[in-house]
């Protein structure tokens, strides 16, 4: 038997140091995550509950109803790298390289792109790219 938590829906926003989420129905303010520093205006993906988070040499995931940080975890990739989930697994693409950690943070493996400061990674009909320009 499996168990999926109701979480409101919500807008999830990298602001500056923090990432809020408002209630998308009303725009009321649901909560504030401080813990990411500059990771926190890093890539997103909201799924099953959590916040994923990764950028600036960090990844960190956030429970979606409540706000709070769940687990972090020291990455390569720096600025804003794309992150996709497939299944358990996250796939942050970045400066040059492509790491893959468990949804619950451990590093699972890491693979180097060499001459490729930019990284787009695709898996089945997701994509997602890193912002660097040029």
């Amino acid at each position: 038997m499996s168990y999926r938590e109701d979480v409101p829906a919500l807008c999830v926003i990298s602001a500056g140091r923090t990432v809020q989420a408002i209630d998308l129905a009303t725009g009321a303010p649901l909560w504030t995550n401080p813990d990411f520093g500059e990771a926190a205006a890093g890539a997103l993906v909201v799924t099953e509950g959590r916040v994923y988070l990764a950028g600036w040499r960090q990844a960190g995931a956030i429970d979606a109803r409540t706000g709070r940080t769940v687990w972090r975890a020291e990455i390569t990739a720096r600025g804003r790298p794309g992150l996709l989930r497939d299944g358990d697994r996250l796939l942050v693409a970045g400066s040059g390289v492509v790491e893959c950690l468990g949804i619950d943070g451990r590093l699972l493996w890491r693979t180097n792109i060499p001459q490729a400061n930019s990284v787009t990674i695709a898996v089945g009909d997701r994509v997602a790219s890193d912002d660097r320009e040029g």
